[in-house]
């Protein structure tokens, strides 16, 4: 049963190389996606709280990810996680009130 789920993160992993555009499969929980992002070489940014736009009932997401940028509360429960690897910056979107999924991954700067 858990092949059915870490296949998709399998064939993602061995899509992303140095250079490549980094995918990784919606709907993953944002822990495992978190593990996979560090195995790449990707560090999580370090936002300063003032920065931060967390609710109220999301404060710890908040703090317990230094990455946060934002978190909402109100449905459909997102929060943006920046990531970067060198010059490059990525952004990590979830959704979930309960367990944070992955919605989907862009670009901010310097990704090929």
């Amino acid at each position: 049963m858990i092949w059915v789920f870490l296949f998709p993160v399998l064939l993602a992993t061995a899509a992303v190389g140095a250079e490549e555009a980094l995918t990784l499969p919606r709907a993953t929980p944002y822990v495992v996606a978190r593990r996979m992002l560090l195995t790449w070489g990707y560090a999580p940014a370090n936002i300063p709280e003032r920065r931060r736009k967390c609710a109220q009932g999301r404060a710890g997401i908040c703090d317990a990810y230094l990455e946060v940028e934002s978190c909402s509360d109100a449905p459909p429960a997102r929060c943006v996680f920046l990531w970067t690897r060198g010059d490059a910056s990525v952004e990590v979107q979830t959704m979930g009130a309960v367990e944070l999924v992955l919605e989907r991954v862009r670009c901010r700067r310097n990704c090929q």
